[in-house]
């Protein structure tokens, strides 16, 4: 058993390029294990994540949400931007508090339908930075934010350790709309969609004009 696990280790430095020390570290912090931990580096052309940084590896994200059982969670990504949800003010319905996923998913399909652009969540579904890979990060839902900022003090020291911008922004997009009636208007009293945005320094909702710009960062599940 005892040279398997050598044998293991040698396959893992080879295929990997690590050292040893590294490859001790991998193995203890695979996704699949339950040591992951919210402020972990995470790495996506590995699929492995670490307490420091490791030399000569590229951080794709910071772990912003672990789920009770230990199994699966939230990574937020490095960067962010400026945009509007949607500079055409897109409708689109059945998207909802809790699955920032098919939200993403589901934007693009009404903004292909309708010929719209839909900046924010365009950006984050073709997210190819820091070796996350196009596709696979997506615009957060207004719960999946919620659970981000309750861990916003760690994440901001992880990220604050690499140099990265921290979540510090008066307002960030999130995937999910609300529908309201604008009473202000000239036309009283009509229906109008807008879209959710959470305050990391306020850590309360907001309902914003999908054409104002707002920051915008994306998230990956693991």
């Amino acid at each position: 058993m005892k040279e398997n696990a050598l044998q293991s280790v040698r396959l893992l430095m080879t295929k990997l390029g690590l050292t040893s020390a590294e490859v001790i570290d991998y193995l203890s912090s695979t996704p699949s294990a339950k040591t992951a931990k919210v402020g972990m580096y995470y790495y996506a052309k590995e699929k492995i994540y670490s307490e420091t940084p490791i030399p000569g590896k590229t951080i794709s994200g910071i772990i912003a949400y672990v789920a009770p059982n230990g199994h699966h969670g939230l990574i937020i990504g490095l960067r962010e931007k400026s945009l509007c949800w949607s500079k055409d003010e897109l409708w689109c319905d059945h998207l909802l508090p809790d699955d920032g996923l098919k939200n993403t998913q589901l934007i693009l399909l009404y903004a292909r339908k309708y010929n719209h652009k839909a900046q924010a969540a365009e950006w984050c579904y073709s997210y190819a930075y820091d070796g996350v890979p196009s596709g696979s990060a997506f615009l957060p839902s207004s719960e999946q934010w919620l659970k981000i900022i309750s861990n916003i003090a760690d994440i901001n020291l992880a990220l604050g350790k690499i140099n990265k911008p921290l979540l510090d922004k008066f307002f960030y997009w999130s995937s999910s709309v609300a529908e309201i009636t604008d009473y202000s208007r000239a036309d009283r009293g009509l229906a109008e969609q807008r879209a959710v945005t959470i305050g990391t320094t306020t850590l309360k909702r907001g309902l914003t004009e999908k054409k104002v710009k707002e920051y915008t960062r994306c998230v990956m599940s693991f």
